[in-house]
């Protein structure tokens, strides 16, 4: 309490150490680190009405450390390690942040401080960003089967016209047109200038 406004304080010690002589005290450093700085740094600028997600903090005994609302800071959390993401959804769910609809968590422990940074996020908003996801992604595979169509008809295309000229010339050649040659085009096919060529010959 200082100047009539409450602050909530995180303190980091670290122990000082002369390597040259180790079973010498040295001292100690003391970091206090202020909980609205710790909050914002987590949630970047986020406001607790944000929909999208939140992040916060407990220690290594589950008390909320940091949160965008002031008044669950302090909170004591079950500590039931076998559903650990339960907990955190359901009082996640309880501070009313997403308006009473569902949420899910994911967290991560930091070993050195034995802190849990948790995130939490709207179900709705999550599933709606995959099915717009799935949309696009649709999308993108009807546009690639259209082009792939287009294309393979356009070669096929190609590919038979070359064909029914050889094989037009063919037809000439057995009623008794031995001076019909297929005349060879710069587009037709490699395969199919060497059968025109080998029957020309």
């Amino acid at each position: 309490y200082f100047i009539k406004k409450v602050f909530f304080l995180f303190h980091m010690a670290h122990r000082l150490i002369d390597y040259r002589h180790i079973d010498e005290e040295v001292g100690i450093v003391v970091f206090s680190i202020n909980r609205d700085l710790l909050d914002e740094l987590c949630n970047e600028g986020k406001s607790a009405s944000d929909p999208s997600g939140i992040n916060f903090i407990t220690n290594e005994n589950d008390i909320v450390m940091s949160f965008p609302e002031n008044q669950y800071v302090g909170t004591e959390l079950s500590r039931d390690e076998e559903d650990r993401n339960g907990g955190y959804e359901e009082f996640v769910e309880n501070t009313d942040l997403f308006g009473g609809g569902e949420v899910m968590v994911n967290y991560i422990v930091d070993e050195d401080r034995n802190w849990t940074i948790i995130n939490a996020t709207a179900r709705e908003i999550l599933l709606r960003d995959v099915e717009t996801q799935k949309k696009v992604v649709f999308l993108i595979v009807i546009i690639v089967f259209a082009v792939l169509s287009i294309l393979s008809f356009r070669i096929s295309l190609h590919l038979t016209s070359s064909i029914k000229r050889v094989v037009q010339v063919m037809k000439k050649v057995s009623d008794g047109k031995t001076s019909a040659r297929v005349e060879k085009e710069h587009n037709m096919p490699e395969e199919i200038e060497t059968i025109a060529t080998q029957f020309n010959n």
